[in-house]
Formats: structure tokens, C-alpha cells, sequence
């Protein structure tokens, strides 16, 4: 189908950034609770809210690219239209 045939380079595109990006969101998902951890050490507890922000912000959000996301037609952090939550 023709849907098909134009998607097949963000499909490969997709496919190849996913080769840098997954592993960039692992390195970046273990610092950010290596931060957090520290944090909550340092603060004996009191920082828990900080540590937490810092665990889910290297750890949320998408961790493998479509080829939706590199077309726009997905949303990425305030790129393309965010879909409908129910």
C-alpha cells in the first residue's frame, strides 16, 4: 500500500535511532536514580521528592522510538499533537 511504502524510511530511521537512543535512555534512566539515591542519602530522607523527580525523569516518557514519533504524527514531549487521554 502506498501508507506503507511512504512510512518504510521512518520505519528504518526509526529502527536506527533506536540503536543510540535506547541505550542513551539507559545511561540517562541509572544516573538519574544514582542522583536521586545520593540526594536521598545526603538529605537522610528529606529529599525523597527530589530524588523521586530525578528517577522519573531519566526513567519516564517513551523508551523506544516509532516511526510515528520521527513523522510528528506522535507525541514526544510537546512535539506533534498529543492524542486524546480517556
Amino acid at each position: 500500500s502506498e501508507e506503507t511504502e511512504s512510512s518504510a524510511p521512518y520505519v528504518l530511521g526509526a529502527t536506527i535511532a533506536n540503536v543510540v537512543f535506547i541505550p542513551g535512555k539507559a545511561v540517562t534512566c541509572v544516573l538519574g536514580m544514582v542522583v536521586g539515591g545520593s540526594l536521598l542519602l545526603v538529605t537522610l530522607g528529606a529529599g525523597y521528592k527530589g530524588s523521586v523527580a530525578f528517577a522519573k525523569e531519566g526513567c519516564g516518557g517513551k523508551w523506544i522510538l516509532t516511526a510515528g514519533d520521527l513523522m510528528g504524527t506522535d507525541w514526544i514531549l510537546g512535539a506533534g499533537e498529543r492524542p486524546e487521554r480517556n
